[in-house]
């Protein structure tokens, strides 16, 4: 299986695209000094169109008490992490 892994900073966006079977990277890439996160999220899907990820991880830097560990996102997780960031 293919794992894309993505870490959006407030300045930065970094990923890495890892075969499971081997724990090999594949590829990666970051863009710095991001100013617009619109635009670096364009350049960062056009970078990734052909690598064909099988799933998709986001780290979120602080997941309050209530996401301690791996979650899987759905509509109420990011209501959630709205709320923990203020931004709800």
């Amino acid at each position: 299986m293919r794992v894309l892994a993505v870490n959006g900073g407030s300045s930065s966006l970094r990923w890495g695209l890892f075969e499971t079977e081997g724990d090999v990277e594949v590829a990666a890439g970051a863009i710095e000094r991001v100013r617009d996160s619109g635009a670096a999220w364009a350049e960062a899907r056009r970078a990734l169109a052909n690598l064909a990820p099988d799933a998709v991880g986001h780290r979120v830097v602080h997941g309050g008490e209530r996401f301690t560990e791996a979650t899987r996102i759905d509509c109420d997780v990011i209501q959630a992490i709205k709320v923990l960031a203020g931004a709800a």
